[in-house]
């Protein structure tokens, strides 16, 4: 669960919940609704392993680094 702000709404993708930023309201909803789901221990267990696979795919220590280096490669970076 995280609110819409910087990329934290592409980390978590489809996997939780993303509330707005500064709307109370919509994270104590998302919170209720997390309690409620996580009562489905199958789902639940489903949820925690498509959070994990979409983590490891997307940000994995190995993926973060090669496209550090292909910045570096391309010369993006200005020095």
């Amino acid at each position: 669960m995280t609110t819409d702000v910087g990329d934290a709404a592409l980390i978590v993708g489809d996997t939780g919940w993303v509330v707005p930023h500064k709307n109370s309201q919509a994270l104590a909803d998302a919170i209720k609704d997390a309690l409620l789901q996580s009562m489905d221990i199958e789902a639940w267990q489903v949820r925690k392993a498509a959070a994990r696979d979409r983590i490891e795919r997307n940000f994995s220590i190995h993926k973060m680094t090669a496209a550090y280096n292909q910045i570096w490669e391309k010369g993006i970076v200005g020095c």
